[in-house]
Protein backbone atom coordinates (compact mmCIF):
# COMPACT_ATOMS: atom_id res chain seq x y z
CA UNK A 1 0.00 0.00 0.00
CA UNK A 2 1.14 3.60 0.01
CA UNK A 3 2.02 3.23 3.68
CA UNK A 4 4.57 0.26 2.81
CA UNK A 5 8.27 2.28 3.67
CA UNK A 6 10.26 2.41 0.49
CA UNK A 7 12.89 0.60 2.29
CA UNK A 8 10.80 -2.54 1.84
CA UNK A 9 9.58 -2.22 -1.63
CA UNK A 10 12.61 -0.60 -2.81
CA UNK A 11 15.12 -3.21 -1.03
CA UNK A 12 18.45 -4.06 -2.57
CA UNK A 13 17.12 -7.96 -3.22
CA UNK A 14 15.03 -6.64 -5.79
CA UNK A 15 15.94 -5.83 -9.17
CA UNK A 16 13.07 -4.50 -10.81
CA UNK A 17 9.85 -2.51 -9.92
CA UNK A 18 6.73 -1.02 -11.63
CA UNK A 19 5.65 1.62 -9.45
CA UNK A 20 2.22 3.06 -11.46
CA UNK A 21 -1.07 3.55 -10.23
CA UNK A 22 -4.80 2.96 -11.57
CA UNK A 23 -6.24 5.52 -13.89
CA UNK A 24 -7.56 8.74 -12.58
CA UNK A 25 -5.18 8.13 -9.96
CA UNK A 26 -1.82 10.52 -8.59
CA UNK A 27 -1.09 8.20 -5.71
CA UNK A 28 2.20 6.48 -7.57
CA UNK A 29 3.40 9.86 -8.24
CA UNK A 30 2.99 11.20 -4.72
CA UNK A 31 4.43 8.14 -3.35
CA UNK A 32 7.22 8.34 -5.70
CA UNK A 33 7.96 12.00 -4.78
CA UNK A 34 7.85 11.24 -0.84
CA UNK A 35 10.75 8.58 -1.50
CA UNK A 36 12.56 10.34 -4.08
CA UNK A 37 16.21 9.82 -2.12
CA UNK A 38 15.15 6.28 -1.52
CA UNK A 39 14.42 5.48 -4.91
CA UNK A 40 16.64 6.82 -6.59
CA UNK A 41 19.75 5.73 -4.64
CA UNK A 42 18.23 2.20 -5.65
CA UNK A 43 18.36 2.68 -9.18
CA UNK A 44 21.68 4.18 -8.59
CA UNK A 45 22.62 0.48 -7.01
CA UNK A 46 21.58 -1.08 -10.07
CA UNK A 47 18.02 -1.41 -10.04
CA UNK A 48 15.15 -1.11 -13.00
CA UNK A 49 12.38 1.17 -11.82
CA UNK A 50 9.19 1.73 -14.54
CA UNK A 51 7.35 4.63 -13.35
CA UNK A 52 3.91 5.27 -14.57
CA UNK A 53 2.17 7.33 -12.17
CA UNK A 54 -0.29 7.93 -14.58
CA UNK A 55 -2.68 11.64 -13.79
CA UNK A 56 -0.15 12.73 -11.10
CA UNK A 57 1.87 15.88 -12.65
CA UNK A 58 4.83 16.72 -11.11
CA UNK A 59 9.09 16.29 -11.09
CA UNK A 60 10.69 13.36 -11.73
CA UNK A 61 14.42 14.38 -11.16
CA UNK A 62 17.54 15.15 -13.42
CA UNK A 63 15.47 17.81 -15.04
CA UNK A 64 12.49 15.91 -16.23
CA UNK A 65 8.69 16.70 -15.22
CA UNK A 66 5.59 14.95 -16.13
CA UNK A 67 3.08 17.31 -17.54
CA UNK A 68 -0.53 16.45 -17.48
CA UNK A 69 -2.35 16.89 -20.33
CA UNK A 70 -5.98 15.40 -21.38
CA UNK A 71 -4.89 12.96 -24.54
CA UNK A 72 -1.70 12.12 -25.98
CA UNK A 73 -1.17 8.99 -28.21
CA UNK A 74 1.58 6.36 -28.05
CA UNK A 75 3.90 5.65 -30.72
CA UNK A 76 7.12 4.94 -31.57
CA UNK A 77 9.84 7.74 -31.37
CA UNK A 78 11.84 8.11 -34.40
CA UNK A 79 14.48 6.03 -35.02
CA UNK A 80 12.88 3.51 -32.28
CA UNK A 81 10.43 1.59 -34.28
CA UNK A 82 12.91 -1.52 -33.69
CA UNK A 83 13.37 -1.34 -30.19
CA UNK A 84 13.04 -4.04 -28.15
CA UNK A 85 9.74 -2.95 -26.79
CA UNK A 86 8.25 -3.27 -30.01
CA UNK A 87 9.71 -6.51 -31.29
CA UNK A 88 10.60 -8.81 -28.12
CA UNK A 89 9.43 -10.94 -27.86
CA UNK A 90 6.38 -9.84 -29.78
CA UNK A 91 6.51 -7.68 -32.62
CA UNK A 92 4.01 -5.52 -32.26
CA UNK A 93 2.56 -1.82 -33.65
CA UNK A 94 4.12 1.12 -32.98
CA UNK A 95 1.42 3.51 -33.10
CA UNK A 96 -1.35 3.25 -30.13
CA UNK A 97 -4.75 5.38 -29.84
CA UNK A 98 -7.33 5.67 -27.65
CA UNK A 99 -9.66 8.42 -25.89
CA UNK A 100 -6.32 8.30 -24.32
CA UNK A 101 -3.42 6.33 -24.60
CA UNK A 102 -1.35 9.03 -22.30
CA UNK A 103 -2.76 11.71 -20.50
CA UNK A 104 0.67 13.86 -19.83
CA UNK A 105 3.82 14.31 -21.15
CA UNK A 106 7.40 14.41 -19.94
CA UNK A 107 9.71 17.23 -20.65
CA UNK A 108 13.39 18.50 -19.79
CA UNK A 109 14.70 14.87 -21.03
CA UNK A 110 18.32 15.01 -20.01
CA UNK A 111 21.27 14.51 -22.04
CA UNK A 112 22.29 10.69 -21.97
CA UNK A 113 18.14 9.59 -21.44
CA UNK A 114 16.50 7.73 -24.93
CA UNK A 115 12.96 8.97 -26.10
CA UNK A 116 11.19 5.47 -26.73
CA UNK A 117 7.21 6.70 -27.47
CA UNK A 118 6.39 9.77 -28.11
CA UNK A 119 3.07 11.83 -28.30
CA UNK A 120 1.52 14.72 -30.07
CA UNK A 121 2.61 16.98 -27.11
CA UNK A 122 6.33 15.67 -26.26
CA UNK A 123 7.97 12.48 -24.97
CA UNK A 124 5.54 9.25 -23.33
CA UNK A 125 8.29 7.23 -22.28
CA UNK A 126 11.60 8.18 -21.84
CA UNK A 127 14.44 5.62 -20.48
CA UNK A 128 17.49 7.37 -18.42
CA UNK A 129 20.23 5.44 -17.22
CA UNK A 130 21.43 6.31 -13.57
CA UNK A 131 24.49 4.81 -11.84
CA UNK A 132 24.15 1.01 -12.75
CA UNK A 133 20.43 1.19 -12.74
CA UNK A 134 18.09 2.58 -15.31
CA UNK A 135 14.66 4.73 -14.85
CA UNK A 136 12.29 4.88 -17.24
CA UNK A 137 8.97 7.35 -17.14
CA UNK A 138 6.30 6.37 -18.71
CA UNK A 139 3.02 8.33 -19.25
CA UNK A 140 0.81 5.18 -20.30
CA UNK A 141 -2.76 4.73 -19.66
CA UNK A 142 -4.04 1.44 -19.00
CA UNK A 143 -3.68 -0.69 -22.06
CA UNK A 144 -7.00 -2.46 -21.71
CA UNK A 145 -8.31 1.16 -23.85
CA UNK A 146 -5.91 1.29 -26.52
CA UNK A 147 -6.24 0.37 -30.02
CA UNK A 148 -5.27 -1.74 -32.02
CA UNK A 149 -5.72 -5.41 -30.05
CA UNK A 150 -3.80 -7.67 -29.31
CA UNK A 151 -0.94 -5.61 -29.75
CA UNK A 152 -1.85 -3.16 -26.91
CA UNK A 153 -1.60 -6.01 -24.62
CA UNK A 154 1.47 -8.29 -26.41
CA UNK A 155 3.57 -4.28 -26.17
CA UNK A 156 2.74 -4.70 -21.90
CA UNK A 157 4.21 -8.02 -22.19
CA UNK A 158 7.27 -7.00 -24.28
CA UNK A 159 7.66 -4.45 -21.77
CA UNK A 160 8.26 -6.62 -19.27
CA UNK A 161 10.19 -8.34 -21.25
CA UNK A 162 12.79 -5.82 -21.45
CA UNK A 163 12.53 -4.51 -17.79
CA UNK A 164 14.02 -8.25 -17.48
CA UNK A 165 10.68 -9.54 -15.70
CA UNK A 166 9.51 -12.51 -17.94
CA UNK A 167 6.06 -12.49 -19.50
CA UNK A 168 2.40 -11.41 -18.46
CA UNK A 169 -0.34 -13.28 -18.87
CA UNK A 170 -3.03 -11.77 -21.29
CA UNK A 171 -4.92 -10.18 -18.18
CA UNK A 172 -1.79 -7.63 -18.17
CA UNK A 173 -2.22 -4.60 -15.71
CA UNK A 174 -3.74 -6.45 -13.04
CA UNK A 175 -1.07 -7.63 -10.72
CA UNK A 176 -2.98 -10.79 -9.33
CA UNK A 177 -2.53 -12.25 -13.14
CA UNK A 178 1.13 -11.18 -13.60
CA UNK A 179 3.61 -13.87 -13.69
CA UNK A 180 7.44 -12.97 -13.70
CA UNK A 181 10.76 -14.11 -13.28
CA UNK A 182 12.00 -13.93 -9.12
CA UNK A 183 13.09 -10.58 -8.30
CA UNK A 184 10.70 -8.41 -10.15
CA UNK A 185 8.26 -6.12 -7.98
CA UNK A 186 4.56 -5.35 -9.82
CA UNK A 187 3.95 -2.21 -6.73
CA UNK A 188 1.02 -0.89 -8.32
CA UNK A 189 0.05 1.69 -5.32
CA UNK A 190 -3.80 2.11 -6.31
CA UNK A 191 -6.07 -0.64 -8.87
CA UNK A 192 -9.08 0.12 -8.81
CA UNK A 193 -9.99 -0.28 -12.28
CA UNK A 194 -12.29 -3.09 -12.98
CA UNK A 195 -11.87 -3.55 -16.23
CA UNK A 196 -8.28 -4.56 -15.60
CA UNK A 197 -8.84 -6.92 -12.48
CA UNK A 198 -11.25 -9.45 -11.41
CA UNK A 199 -14.06 -8.21 -9.10
CA UNK A 200 -12.42 -9.61 -6.41
CA UNK A 201 -8.99 -7.62 -6.69
CA UNK A 202 -10.48 -4.49 -7.91
CA UNK A 203 -10.21 -1.49 -5.13
CA UNK A 204 -7.31 -2.85 -3.31
CA UNK A 205 -3.58 -1.40 -2.71
CA UNK A 206 -1.00 -4.41 -2.72
CA UNK A 207 2.47 -4.71 -3.46
CA UNK A 208 2.97 -8.26 -5.49
CA UNK A 209 6.39 -9.67 -5.69
CA UNK A 210 7.19 -12.86 -7.99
Amino acid sequence: TTATPASVVFNPSRTVVRLEAANNSRAAGDYYQANLAAIHAWIANGGTLLFNPNDWAGTVGFGMSIIRFSSNPFNAAAGQTTHNIFTTPHSVGTAYTANSASHSYITGVPAGATVIADGDQGPTLVEYPLGSGRLLVSCMTSSWYWQPKPDCTLLQENIYAYLGGGGCTPALDCPASFTAAAGIVHYSVVQTNTADCPASNSGTARSEEH
